[in-house]
């Protein structure tokens, strides 16, 4: 009688430590069509990998089984990869919620812009752009840019903070809307003697994102941007000023996520 006590107090001694067991489980794929994950289910049964599904925001979550050992994991990763590339082992503990990070962002991106002035005129050129980004939720990010559109005609520079809202179109695309304000710096060169000129920029933006995988995306979007530069330039004994009225500008990037 007295060993039987000892064996159940040290089962349950022992039941908390089991609990709290790391496991090793991948994640598989993600899609924002609840009706595709027939056809995965299919594909992983054929492969011998029980799927679990989690539903986060718009979108799903597809992962395996869970595996005690990594040597499992490992050789069940080469199965699934085969038909989805993108699959990767985690790591987690019992008592973890599974989740996705990749909270944090950089974007680097080249682009075209055109400005234009009150009197119609334009000029346009090359624009770089650099960004840093948080992610609030799978819909709603926020970012922090910088944006040069220097002509041979003016250095401009802008510094600008946006929200944006994203739109799941299928599992790898997403289309995004956003607005932004900040703050813009333009001076003219060519000129003898011009004033610089500072100003509030406000704009909106949209675009269209490829997700190659979790961790790295490519995008494609278009900014207007309002931006009220007004700058006096005098050549000789007369002076005029010149009025940057607008900013468009469309660009190409990529975004690493983390």
């Amino acid at each position: 009688m007295k060993l039987l006590s000892k064996i159940i107090l040290l089962t349950l001694l022992l039941l908390p430590l089991a609990a709290s067991q790391d496991y090793e489980q991948l994640i598989i794929t993600k899609t924002s069509s609840k009706s595709s994950l027939k056809s995965i289910k299919q594909k992983l049964d054929a492969l011998h990998v029980k799927m679990f599904v989690q539903k986060s925001d718009n979108y799903y979550k597809v992962y395996s089984q869970k595996f005690k050992d990594k040597e499992s994991a490992n050789q069940a990763l080469n199965k699934v990869q085969s038909v989805f590339p993108y699959a990767r082992v985690i790591l987690h503990d019992n008592e973890e919620e599974i989740q996705s990070k990749n909270d944090f962002f950089v974007g680097l991106a080249l682009g075209y812009h055109k400005l234009t002035t009150n009197s119609g005129a334009s000029t346009s050129g090359m624009s770089y752009t650099l960004e840093a980004g948080y992610n609030y939720s799978r819909q709603i990010n926020s970012t922090l840019g910088y944006l040069n559109t220097s002509t041979s005609d003016a250095d401009i520079n802008n510094i600008y903070t946006a929200l944006n809202y994203n739109f799941d179109v299928s599992e790898d695309f997403d289309i995004y809307v956003g607005a932004l304000v900040g703050y813009s710096t333009l001076k003219l060169k060519n000129f003898t003697s011009s004033s610089a000129s500072s100003a509030v920029l406000l704009g909106i933006q949209t675009g269209l994102m490829y997700n190659l995988s979790d961790s790295v995306g490519f995008y494609t979007a278009y900014q207007g941007l309002s931006l009220g530069h007004k700058v006096d330039v005098t050549q000789g004994a007369t002076t005029s000023s010149v009025d940057v009225s607008f900013l468009h500008n469309l660009q190409i990037g990529v975004q690493y996520k983390f």
